[in-house]
Order: C-alpha cells, then structure tokens, then sequence
C-alpha cells in the first residue's frame, strides 16, 4: 500500500523483535506484541518524527525496558523525534530529554527535565532560622518554614548562590544548602499545584 520495498517490512519486524512472529496471525498475539507491531509499522517508512500515545500501554517491565532502550537508539543512531504522550511520568523520566506539561489544555512547562528541576525548593538549615527568613523575603524571595529548616522557591541553579551569599553577608551561619531531588511526579504535582495563569517559561 505504501510502495516501499519488502526490506522495510523485515527491517521493521526485526527492530521490534518480531521476525519470529512474521506469519502468525495478528490476533493470536498479545497486548505488547500488538504494541510492538504498532511501533514496527510506524517505523516502516522510517520517519523522523515519530508521536506515539501510551506507547508502554500492555508491556510487561521486560518489554518496558526493552522500548525504551529501541525509542533511545531511534533519537540516538537514526535521528528521528520522538514525541510521546503519557501519564506514566517515572517511566517518561528515564527516556525523555525534554518534555512538556499540560494542565486543561495549557502548557504550564516546556524545557529540558533538569530545567525543571531547578524550580523546586532551595531547602536551607541555618542557625537563626526567623532572621534568615525575614531578610529572605525583604529581598523578595517566597519562604516557607518546614520545622528547623526554610524552604525558598527559586526559578534557577544560579539562585542558591545568590540566596546563600545574601544569608552569609548578613551574618548568619548556614548549616545545610540544597536541594532534594525530586522525582519527575513530585515536581509534576508541584507545578499543577501552583495558581492559575502560572507558568514556569523563561
């Protein structure tokens, strides 16, 4: 139907694992080797821009596993764009080098995934806590208290030094400086969280 040579198809099938399974019925295969042929047919005209909706839909951790390291080597050794939606944000966390944030249709981020990370709380411990914080936000920082230590919203990695020589020059002995590292799913939640209109766009 395409007009392509039959080496695309064997091409295809052996890139999804599936040259063994050429001549079975489509129906006699399972939910993640119908995946699996979804992705071999998308790839036979070997595009460069590949979208794909759930694509780890049915896949057991083995399968999982083995779709994200094709989708790495498709970006990797053949140059094609892949764009994927999913809601399963761990697993988009350990294929994806940039990605986007949709909330009702608005899109609150787009950037690198480290990117986003800076936007989560500068956590400082320090030893006069209530001072620490008042000069904070009289510098205009946003500050919350969480137990003995402050939590300082920041918009990028160069903002703990900026919040840390302000502290230092005023005096007070800072104790810790940093950030958690959050998983992909906690700064998600954070963001969605945040009032409406908001965004994270440089």
């Amino acid at each position: 139907m395409l007009g392509l040579p039959k080496s695309h198809v064997a091409d295809a099938l052996e890139l999804m694992q599936l040259t063994l399974d050429a001549r079975r019925l489509v129906r006699t295969y399972s939910l993640g080797m119908k995946q699996r042929l979804g992705l071999a047919l998308a790839c036979l005209t070997k595009p460069k821009l590949l979208l794909l909706d759930e694509p780890t839909n049915g896949l057991d951790p083995a399968g999982i596993h083995q779709l994200r390291d094709f989708l790495r080597g498709l970006a990797r050794d053949l140059q094609v764009t892949v764009f994927i939606s999913s809601h399963v944000l761990s697993e988009i966390e350990q294929i994806a080098d940039s990605i986007g944030v949709i909330r009702d249709g608005r899109l609150l981020f787009q950037g690198e995934i480290q990117r986003l990370r800076t936007h989560q709380p500068l956590k400082i411990v320090v030893d006069r806590p209530q001072d620490a914080h008042s000069l904070l936000e009289a510098a205009g920082w946003h500050v919350e208290s969480d137990g003995d230590a402050l939590m300082v919203v920041t918009s990028s990695a160069n903002d703990s030094a900026v919040v840390n020589q302000a502290i230092v020059s005023a005096g007070i002995q800072v104790y810790e400086l940093g950030r958690k590292r959050a998983s992909l799913e906690d700064v998600f939640l954070r963001l969605v969280s945040r009032p409406e209109g908001a965004t994270l766009h440089d």
